[in-house]
């Protein structure tokens, strides 16, 4: 994000929205990923240094009230304090540029965490009710209740990776990284690019490191369906 970026945000944030306005920001909500991914990241750093600087008027509050009985004893104590407010900010940086990368992460996530609503296909098993039903639920955002379908249905790989669907939508980043490393694999190569592309996402959010290689897969398959949201995923971590 750029400083030309920040700018617009706050000048946008600075006044009420009319209604036309505001129609005109949901459209590019809706429309430009790229946008999306910048307001989600502006919005949480705002709230970070809003944050900071409550803490920091806290902070001056306590100091304030510090009462020194010697001349002495005052040198030393704000020498204390001169070395730890020294050992703030240099911990204060390495925690920003942690924070600013996992905020950065879960922004790009964010924006694409749901970039395949519903379920695309109808599952193989014999009961075609329950699958039905299961996808029913899925579209209807009713996690709980289509994981339950799901569980009671036979386990293939389409149905582990739904389930994996589930528990990520959810927050159960684990559990969903288990059922999509079990369908890496798949027999079924529409499985295997959906199993890749949603477990990298997770590796994302969770900044580990090994989203890095599964983008990289992706963005150099030509055959992926998720090439192209790949190479926007790579274009976003390094603006």
């Amino acid at each position: 994000m750029t400083e030309q970026d920040i700018d617009k945000f706050d000048e946008l944030f600075s006044k009420d929205l009319s209604n036309e306005e505001y129609a005109k920001l949901q459209l590019l909500m809706d429309t430009d990923e790229m946008f999306k991914y910048k307001l989600i990241l502006y919005r949480k750093l705002t709230q970070e240094i809003s944050q900071e600087a409550e803490n920091a008027e806290i902070l001056k509050s306590r100091f304030r009230r510090i009462d020194i009985k010697s001349k002495g004893t005052r040198k030393l104590v704000w020498l204390r304090l001169a070395i730890a407010a020294s050992l703030l900010i240099l911990i204060g940086v390495g925690f920003r540029y942690l924070y600013h990368t996992e905020t950065r992460n879960e922004a790009i996530y964010a924006t694409f965490k749901k970039s395949e609503p519903g379920l695309s296909l109808r599952m193989a098993s014999d009961n075609i009710v329950l699958l039905d039903s299961a996808m029913i639920a899925f579209k209807k955002e009713d996690y709980i209740t289509s994981m339950s379908l799901l569980n009671r249905s036979i386990l293939t790989d389409t149905i582990r990776y739904y389930q994996g669907v589930c528990y990520e939508m959810q927050g159960h980043d684990i559990d969903a990284e288990k059922s999509y490393s079990e369908t890496l694999n798949s027999n079924s190569t529409f499985i295997a690019h959906k199993a890749k592309y949603r477990l990298m996402l997770v590796y994302l959010k969770l900044n580990d490191a090994r989203y890095k290689k599964l983008l990289e897969e992706i963005i150099m398959d030509g055959n992926s369906p998720y090439q192209a949201s790949a190479i926007k995923i790579q274009s976003m971590l390094k603006s």
